[in-house]
């Protein structure tokens, strides 16, 4: 199942820590096997919020023999076998794996090989998952739009400002797509809040969309690097513990999302 968290305004969506949230929240608590992936070529960070800076140093050395490098090769030679896979990827828990990002800074370069091999490497890495997570750059590109096309659920990540509502009703629309509304770092003390926001936009109802609340522990868990132990130690938090709002937020997004998509059963 593959679903792509795509926000229509770059560095605004808050798309990545969406999908990290929902991912480790994925794996830890709802047991499923999860691994994300990136086509966003400007940011070569999605392993840090797991490994951290000081194991990051060790980990550049072998990137180019893992993550998409890896699948990268394998692709043009059509032998993305499920060995190839497992060895490409980031193992952090029998249910988590992620894939690096190109060793190479070139961005366009990267972006051009992705369009030649994503279709290859999103079908045969989900082939092996009951989710596959797909970051991407914000707005409208060609290599989005081919993301786009091929995802099961599409997560359109937005934050609490009218305009960028305003700019994505206007100008984007997904015919016979599964979409699923995500507003990151939310407060629930603005005036632009979840409930105000679906009176204004009808399409948006109680059950395809959610938020994912501001949270400084959760900040600071992927800033240090630690972020699937900050999941699993905090994901059954009791009512007086100060991330429950945080994790009772996305335990709704993540329980809504797999109903979508239509694997809750799974």
């Amino acid at each position: 199942m593959q679903i792509v968290f795509w926000s229509p305004v770059p560095g605004q969506g808050c798309a990545t820590s969406g999908l990290l949230a929902v991912a480790t929240y994925l794996a830890s608590s709802e047991k499923k096997k999860v691994s994300i992936l990136s086509t966003n070529c400007t940011n070569h960070d999605m392993q840090l919020p797991f490994i951290g800076y000081e194991q990051e140093k060790v980990f550049v050395d072998a990137a180019s023999r893992l993550g998409l490098d890896a699948l990268f090769r394998s692709a043009k030679g059509e032998r993305l076998t499920k060995e190839i896979i497992e060895d490409a990827a980031l193992r952090l828990s029998p249910r988590l794996a992620i894939f690096a990002m190109p060793s190479s800074g070139k961005v366009s370069v990267n972006e051009t090989t992705l369009l030649e091999t994503y279709d290859d490497i999103v079908t045969a890495v989900d082939k092996y998952n009951d989710f596959t997570l797909i970051d991407t750059r914000g707005g409208a590109t060609r290599l989005n739009q081919k993301v786009l096309s091929m995802a099961d659920v599409i997560v359109v990540c937005l934050n609490q400002n009218r305009s960028v509502f305003e700019a994505y009703f206007e100008q984007f629309k997904f015919s016979g797509k599964k979409l699923f509304y995500l507003v990151g770092n939310y407060d629930r003390n603005q005036s632009f809040s979840m409930k105000n926001i679906r009176r204004r936009y009808k399409s948006l109802k109680s059950n395809n969309s959610a938020v994912i609340w501001h949270n400084s522990d959760f900040s600071d868990a992927m800033n240090e690097g630690k972020l699937f132990k900050w999941m699993n130690v905090n994901k059954g938090c009791k009512k007086t513990d100060v991330n429950y709002p945080f994790i009772h937020e996305v335990d709704l997004a993540t329980k809504k999302l797999i109903k979508m998509a239509g694997r809750s059963d799974t």
